[in-house]
């Protein structure tokens, strides 16, 4: 588990620092050491990283703004990592030290991919990954819920399942940054179910991807 994830998560969650010093059994100036970048043993962050683990698979509806912020500040970070990345290709292009730092960047790569797995595959809450308006990731979640298997959804316009009369407001909402919104979702039975989409824009300006949240309302 990696530190900066952990600081970045204790930066921007709403878990108040109480809690997680009491359910994690550190004091509070281990908390703020870690935010401040200060070193800390090995032991506590293992501690921390337990609370850690529990705010993003754990699944009553209370916690689905903390799941969110949580996973989408790994997302953050993650791209982040790869702007870094990016610079160091350009700096040991034609270098003695090409081999070794390119190894090196390989393994950050890794430990990205393997970061990004654990928080949008694991989490028994439906997500979806999107990049101008056509599904490019969509967890197990959301295919148990909906009745399709990942194949029959990636590649997919998002628009396919969606109820016709709501596509002009789906339209308008990929458009945003951030949404909030309920829309009718077609399952594989025919049956369209209402659900409530939270999502958030992410990467270049002229190329973003969009990370959704979908969290069931009813049968409509």
């Amino acid at each position: 588990m990696n530190l900066e994830l952990i600081k970045n998560w204790l930066v921007e969650t709403n878990i108040p620092k109480t809690s997680i010093a009491k359910n994690s059994g550190v004091t509070r100036k281990t908390l703020y050491n870690i935010i401040d970048g200060k070193n800390i043993r090995e032991k506590s962050l293992r501690k921390i990283k337990r609370v850690y683990e529990e705010s993003i698979t754990k699944s009553d509806d209370t916690n689905l703004a903390t799941l969110i912020e949580t996973q989408q500040s790994l997302i953050k970070y993650m791209d982040h990592r790869i702007e870094v990345l990016e610079e160091k290709v350009i700096s040991l292009k034609n270098t003695p030290a090409q081999t070794s730092g390119m190894n090196e960047m390989g393994d950050l790569l890794d430990n990205i991919i393997n970061q990004w797995d654990w928080v949008f595959y694991g989490t028994d809450k439906p997500m979806s990954c999107s990049r101008e308006g056509v599904l490019q990731n969509v967890n197990p979640a959301l295919c148990k819920h909906l009745g399709y298997s990942e194949d029959e959804m990636v590649g997919k316009s998002i628009l396919e399942f969606i109820h016709p009369d709501e596509h002009e407001k789906t339209i308008i909402e990929m458009k945003k940054h951030k949404r909030n919104v309920e829309l009718r979702l077609l399952k594989s039975n025919g049956i369209y179910c209402r659900m409530h989409i939270k999502a958030d824009s992410f990467g270049p300006d002229d190329n973003p991807y969009s990370i959704g949240l979908l969290t069931p309302i009813e049968n409509v």
